[in-house]
């Protein structure tokens, strides 16, 4: 796995690898991977090579995550426990993160914002996790889920027209394709809005 060059490959990311269920040794080679880690980094952090963590049973990926698995009931103990590691700050960690199975708690070391979600929704939240993928969020979509999916979909469908058109790729029709995009987000709004008919643009 590499580099990601797009949100909606994250997203497909960790719907594939958080669908089941949790395995203390498993879950941050998983999120490694969720992250587009390359392979060669994802076998130094299995055999212990590229796992810096100052923590008993800690896993700590320079500059990206430090986890820690939580003992049940006390995953905001464990995400402190975490924060005011030594390595957390010197290895310059983005995200703390903790799970005991059934809750997650994480932190983003540089906006200082937590995220607290059952286990099963962490596929779900993976917009929160975008800046270890190298993609940054802009916080008024990250405080709607449903906005994120949505981008994440419309950016599909722009990956899919330029496959299937490679000349709209091109710098001189780029200011094209995006009044192209911009008018179907105004039309599913308006659908939604009662402008226009119902299931006249979404699929049903």
């Amino acid at each position: 796995m590499g580099v990601f060059v797009n949100v909606v490959e994250v997203e497909e990311a960790f719907e594939r690898l958080f669908a089941g269920e949790f395995d203390p040794e498993v879950f941050p080679i998983a999120l490694a991977e969720a992250i587009g880690t390359s392979n060669a980094n994802i076998s130094k952090l299995k055999s212990g090579a590229m796992n810096r963590t100052d923590l008993p049973g800690g896993t700590l990926l320079n500059g990206k995550f430090h986890f820690l698995p939580a003992e049940e009931g006390k995953t905001e103990e464990a995400l402190e426990t975490l924060c005011k590691s030594k390595a957390t700050k010197t290895r310059k960690i983005r995200v703390a993160i903790t799970t005991d199975g059934t809750s997650v708690a994480a932190r983003d070391t540089k906006s200082g914002e937590a995220r607290f979600c059952d286990y099963a929704e962490l596929k779900d939240n993976f917009g929160f996790f975008l800046p270890l993928a190298g993609f940054e969020r802009f916080k008024a979509a990250d405080e709607n889920p449903v906005d994120i999916r949505a981008t994440s979909r419309l950016a599909k469908l722009y990956d899919a027209l330029i496959k299937a058109n490679p000349e709209w790729g091109k710098d001189e029709n780029r200011h094209v394709m995006n009044q192209f995009m911009t008018r179907i987000v105004f039309c599913l709004f308006a659908e939604d809005t009662g402008i226009l008919p119902d299931n006249l643009f979404a699929v049903v």
